[in-house]
């Protein structure tokens, strides 16, 4: 990039300012965290992706995939070396105030940076199969029904603290796709960890289970404490949306029904929280602390 303006680009080229900023676009499509790019049936779909950590981890594992960038001028030392890039790619980004974020965002909460990448397609049911059985102890998480992106973020930042292979969901409506603000909340956990859309989950989870892989299902109340059950094994958590919980056909299939425990004084933890308690009692068994107890797990 010529000179030491991070807001320069290439010769014959428009102003930053003019080129980067991309159209300001309304309803379900930027609400979604979604935008199309290039003309055409074969218009390529972006993720919009927004917050500090959350772009950096999507750069880091994708850098090839970003089309455009917006930021707030104090972030310009931080990505000097992405607009580079960017300049010498003839891509366009801008510096722009914190209400162009917003819009571009769809939300005050970007942190002072908008990244458009070319979407990552979710995987499909042989591509997860493929996936759990490269792990040498697989662990995953099925999310039924669970529609809240905040709740889908959140489970994915748990998810790749602990190390989980892989996030099931089922394909079609109901289930939160890989929005902005899923994105954020993730902080990178949705680069880190795969998302797969399954066409069948019912069926999809029984050729798990058939092949040695324990299903475990989450209950409100109804179930044994996590701490209780042998965790060192293969196994995928089945998350139920907090509305209805699990699919009851997928709750009897189940090996163990695990809930946990609580005062009582409210009917439950939000499901996110959920998956990070049972992640975390996962990690310990596994991390070599004696699997299984029947008393609560000491404070470490």
């Amino acid at each position: 990039m010529a000179g030491n303006d991070p807001r320069q680009r290439p010769p014959a080229k428009p102003s930053p300012r003019s080129s980067a900023a991309p159209p300001r676009e309304r309803g379900s499509a930027h609400e979604s965290g979604r935008r199309r790019a290039g003309a055409g049936s074969k218009r390529a779909e972006l993720d919009t992706i927004c917050g500090v950590a959350a772009v950096e981890a999507a750069l880091a594992a994708r850098p090839a995939a970003l089309r455009r960038l917006l930021l707030r001028s104090d972030l310009s030392p931080r990505f000097a070396l992405v607009m580079r890039g960017m300049a010498e790619a003839r891509l366009p980004y801008a510096l722009v105030s914190d209400d162009e974020l917003e819009r571009a965002a769809a939300s005050d909460r970007h942190q002072g940076v908008v990244a458009h990448f070319v979407a990552a397609p979710p995987l499909g049911d042989d591509e997860a199969r493929q996936r759990l059985r490269s792990s040498a102890r697989p662990l995953g998480l099925y999310l039924d029904g669970v529609g809240n992106p905040h709740n889908v973020g959140a489970i994915a930042r748990s998810a790749a603290h602990f190390g989980v292979d892989i996030l099931l969901q089922r394909a079609g409506p109901g289930s939160a796709r890989p929005s902005a603000a899923a994105r954020r909340v993730a902080e990178g956990g949705l680069e880190a960890v795969p998302l797969a859309m399954i066409a069948d989950p019912q069926r999809f989870l029984m050729e798990l289970r058939a092949s040695g892989c324990m299903l475990l299902a989450t209950s409100a109340s109804d179930g044994v404490p996590p701490w209780r059950v042998d965790l060192r094994r293969p196994l995928i958590w089945l998350l139920g949306a907090e509305e209805r919980g699990l699919d009851p056909v997928l709750v009897a299939a189940a090996d163990h029904r695990v809930a946990v425990p609580g005062s009582g004084a409210v009917e439950s933890l939000n499901v996110s929280a959920t998956a990070a308690i049972l992640l975390a009692e996962t990690a310990r068994q596994r991390e070599g602390a004696g699997g299984p107890t029947t008393t609560r797990p000491a404070k470490r």
